[in-house]
């Protein structure tokens, strides 16, 4: 072999080494779960609290302007999700068992939480008064004066 196909040869093997290295430094050793949560009718359900619970994680997220979420460089595991927001049913989603580099995507639906509470109402008469009719039955007291029996009502006495 001459030294110029032998520098070939070296250069060749040289770059499948380099690609090859590369190419195993792209793969990743973690996981992600993307996600919404939306209502019954499939609108978008932001600020609902998403949390991921794993073996060695405990993560939480809110959801965006779209009901949107996302849990990055997750480790391999089993995760469970939960989604909650005021006024809702909170809803645990599906097991989720996340591989090497999987991207794992969910849609959570949330119903409407039952109302709980029943306010009842009752009219009553008010049990305060206003100022001017205390003074006002004053006056007409300091008026009022009692004769031989009888009650007269006018000038001071």
């Amino acid at each position: 072999m001459s030294m110029s196909r032998l520098a070939i040869a070296f250069l060749v093997a040289s770059l499948a080494m380099t690609a090859a290295g590369a190419a195993a430094a792209a793969q990743t050793s973690t996981g992600t779960i993307v996600g919404r949560v939306i209502d019954q009718q499939g609108g978008a359900l932001p600020g609902t609290t998403v949390t991921l619970l794993g073996k060695t994680a405990l993560r939480t997220q809110i959801t965006d302007a779209s009901g949107a979420f996302r849990f990055v460089a997750l480790d391999v595991d089993t995760y469970s999700l939960r989604a909650e927001l005021a006024g809702f049913r909170g809803r645990q989603g599906p097991l989720i068992e996340l591989g090497i580099g999987n991207s794992i995507e969910l849609t959570l639906e949330l119903e409407l939480a039952a109302i709980a509470e029943q306010v009842a109402f009752r009219r009553d008469r008010p049990k305060t008064r206003r100022l001017s009719d205390e003074r006002d039955r004053s006056q007409r007291d300091d008026r009022l004066s009692m004769t031989d029996g009888r009650v007269l009502r006018g000038g001071p006495w």
